[in-house]
């Protein structure tokens, strides 16, 4: 509910400043000391929720950590890494996952844009992302580049995110692979 301002406090930042700035201008016309007062009160409320803001780590600002720190660990092929983010409960992807790696060296994994968070309920959330990596196959020096749309499917597990299901959408071709 509070997360319109916990996620990005741009909108308190600009409506604070806003009027500060009318606040201040009156008090510049009539030289009224309560519009100074006004002025000076809604420049602190405006800082306490910034400071607020930064205190308040939200679902969403967890699960795109996670998503970050994945592609760091991918990236430095940190396979026991990344299998740490998936949930126990699906060992299925876990062994894909690591199927997957073990056959690829990775010479860069980065996210460009997170493309849409939504929270499926209160332990359950999706993110999806376009992220681009450079791998080649190990036994094979050439190198490859794919660009991937990919919507990660997290579930609360003991006050962690962990991955329960991934979907993965080549923009070029329009495959879909959903393991």
């Amino acid at each position: 509910m509070i997360e319109w301002f916990t996620d990005d406090p741009i909108v308190p930042m600009i409506l604070g400043a806003i009027l500060v700035i009318v606040f201040f201008g009156f008090w510049v016309m009539s030289r009224d000391g309560l519009m100074l007062k006004a002025c000076i009160g809604i420049f602190l409320i405006t800082l306490s929720i910034v400071i607020c803001e930064s205190w308040i780590v939200t679902d969403k600002e967890q699960i795109e950590d996670t998503v970050y720190k994945l592609a760091s660990h991918v990236q430095n092929n940190d396979i026991n890494s990344v299998l740490s983010y998936i949930s126990e409960t699906v060992p299925e992807k876990a062994k894909r996952a690591r199927a997957e790696m073990e056959r690829l060296e990775f010479l860069s994994c980065s996210i460009l844009q997170t493309a849409g968070f939504k929270k499926e309920s209160k332990d359950k959330a999706e993110i999806s992302f376009s992220a681009t990596a450079r791998a080649r196959l190990k036994p094979y020096p050439d190198r490859h580049f794919t660009r991937q749309k990919v919507t990660l499917i997290f579930a609360r597990e003991k006050d962690e995110w962990k991955m329960i299901h991934y979907r993965v959408v080549n923009p070029m071709s329009g495959t879909v692979r959903e393991p």
